[in-house]
């Protein structure tokens, strides 16, 4: 998946097909970008191929594929994914951003980021008490639903202050989403 998206992302910079100058490297030529895609696609491939051996000789796969079985399954999937995707993209966008922009020091961008690391960590945590009165469905619009309100709330308050009021309570609403 990194290889694909990695290709992708740099098609415009590196060229469709033939490389470009501000290509890292070529191969014959050739732009590195769709030789990545293709590269990552024959491994995607290829995990696929040894799971389902794995299966079948009753071995214990990475990721077993009845996960996907239903739509239900692989949507829960794909939500789970772009949860950690929204997570990880926050968790590099803002630190770099209070370091380069603001140029602040590590320890600051640290206690910068706590309000958010921590309802990430005491959500996680207290979430499996709603199991039991909640159903997943219910738990996952809630909390895309709080993420994108919090969202929307950290675009209108950032204003190069990360001490303020607004903006730690914006992180806070998007941990908990």
């Amino acid at each position: 998946m990194i290889l694909i998206s990695f290709g992708f992302n740099n098609l415009n910079g590196w060229g469709l097909a033939l490389a470009r100058p501000t290509a890292p490297f070529n191969v014959l030529g050739l732009s590195p970008a769709p030789i990545l895609m293709l590269i990552g696609i024959v491994l995607g491939q290829g995990f696929l191929l040894w799971t389902r051996r794995r299966e079948t000789a009753n071995r214990t796969p990475l990721l077993p594929l009845a996960v996907l079985d239903s739509p239900q399954e692989r949507a829960a999937v794909f939500a789970m994914l772009s949860v950690v995707a929204l997570e990880a993209a926050l968790n590099f966008s803002v630190p770099l951003y209070i370091q380069i922009v603001q140029g602040r020091s590590p320890l600051a961008t640290a206690v910068a980021m706590l309000p958010f690391n921590l309802t990430v960590f005491f959500a996680a945590m207290l979430i499996v008490r709603f199991y039991g009165r909640v159903t997943p469905r219910q738990i996952g619009r809630l909390g895309f639903g709080l993420c994108a309100v919090a969202l929307i709330w950290l675009a209108f308050v950032v204003r190069n202050d990360w001490s303020s009021i607004p903006v730690l309570f914006g992180l806070v609403l998007f941990g908990i989403g």
